[in-house]
């Protein structure tokens, strides 16, 4: 096929997506036609068409002869092609595509055989008010049937997931297939993203963590004053002077011993976590948003010491506050922020920086929220003098 045919039947095609007939058939038979006033004949009134115009015709005559389209001439001149409806199908195996009206209906049967859990429903419910409006499948989130079921299913797996798994692992238990996951996990990432509001993160490394399906295992890093046993050994931090690194099968099979540590502190940023002293303090890495290796650590030395102070240190920023309150959703601990407040900004004047358009627009959103009270004067004041503060200047 050449380059000018491809068009012509690209550019019938999407005429005929958006008519009646693609839809329902319509009751009246209008003809999709393209004339030379419309993309890709007006070629023929190019200055340099004189050029090209014996191989437009060729093009044109190979596709009326294959019986695809109805060709218009005055005075010897081709002026418009007109698609022959019968042959739609035809028109989109050339195009190697699936007439968007069949794929749509496969759609339909996935959702009707499919039951979907949580934040899953609702992605559906879009899907099918979509194709009932549209008449077509939303290609921003999936382009075959096939593949929605795939989604489907692994949504519905994803959210059952509650003990840490392989992502390859994951693949072959929900689909038979060790790389077909990886395949397409970040269109599920952008389906978590738009319909699942519990889901804190926005990175795909992140999000497939959150439902503890993970590229390498993950660990807990900690340091100081905690005191424990794994099979025949004992264990104590503040003795061994180095950090120490839990796994979530460790964690599974930790007992804790009597300690003599004040409080638990959980630090966003490594370099910050390495350098930061506190004698009376077990110290926990966070990286960031918390996953499920870290929530069970911090759960059980919780249950083990509900009476220690539980502290929380981030960046003086939207992503910070976001931070902090989710970890304290997520293991239900009372934290309380450390070094993040005005006397911190007023003491790091000279290493604060100023605030983006979307800072602001995050700032102002959280203002509003009252589980974010204990930072409202904060905020107030970073957005009086426009200014947030990075974790690594308070070290």
């Amino acid at each position: 096929m050449t380059e000018f045919q491809a068009k012509i039947i690209q550019a019938l095609l999407k005429k005929y997506e958006n008519s009646r007939q693609s839809r329902d058939g319509g009751v009246v038979q209008r003809p999709i036609k393209l004339t030379r006033k419309q993309s890709p004949l007006d070629l023929y009134l190019a200055p340099d068409a004189i050029q090209h115009r014996d191989q437009y015709d060729r093009d044109i005559k190979t596709l009326e002869g294959m019986g695809l389209i109805l060709v218009t001439e005055k005075d010897g001149q081709v002026t418009a092609v007109t698609l022959d409806l019968g042959e739609v199908d035809q028109l989109y195996g050339l195009c190697h595509e699936k007439n968007p009206k069949d794929v749509c209906a496969e759609a339909q049967a996935v959702l009707a055989s499919f039951s979907g859990e949580g934040f899953v429903s609702s992605y559906m419910s879009y899907v099918k008010e979509y194709m009932d409006t549209h008449f077509r499948i939303p290609k921003s989130y999936f382009t075959e049937a096939s593949e929605l079921q795939d989604q489907l299913v692994c949504l519905n797996g994803m959210q059952r997931q509650q003990t840490e798994i392989m992502e390859r692992d994951f693949s072959v238990a929900y689909l038979g297939d060790s790389k077909r996951f990886s395949s397409f996990s970040s269109g599920l990432c952008r389906i978590i993203r738009d319909f699942d509001s519990d889901c804190p993160y926005e990175e795909q490394g992140d999000i497939l963590e959150y439902f503890n399906i993970v590229r390498n295992t993950t660990y807990a890093l900690v340091r100081n004053k905690l005191r424990f046993r794994l099979g025949m050994q004992e264990i104590d931090l503040g003795k061994l002077g180095y950090e120490f690194s839990f796994s979530d099968a460790m964690i599974r099979n930790l007992v804790l011993l009597e300690s003599d540590f004040r409080r638990v502190v959980t630090i966003e940023n490594l370099t910050t976590w390495r350098m930061y002293q506190d004698p009376d303090a077990v110290l926990i890495y966070l990286a960031g948003f918390n996953d499920r290796t870290k929530q069970s650590l911090l759960k059980k030395i919780h249950e083990c010491f509900p009476d220690k102070e539980y502290l929380h240190y981030s960046d003086i920023d939207s992503g910070g506050f976001l931070i902090w309150h989710h970890l304290v959703q997520s293991t239900g601990i009372a934290f309380k922020p450390l070094h993040m407040g005005i006397d911190e900004l007023e003491k790091k004047s000279a290493y604060t920086h100023a605030l983006t358009d979307g800072d602001r627009a995050r700032l102002q959103r959280l203002l509003h929220k009252s589980e974010f009270s204990v930072f409202h004067l904060l905020i107030s004041y970073m957005l009086e003098h426009n200014v947030k503060l990075e974790q690594e200047s308070l070290d």
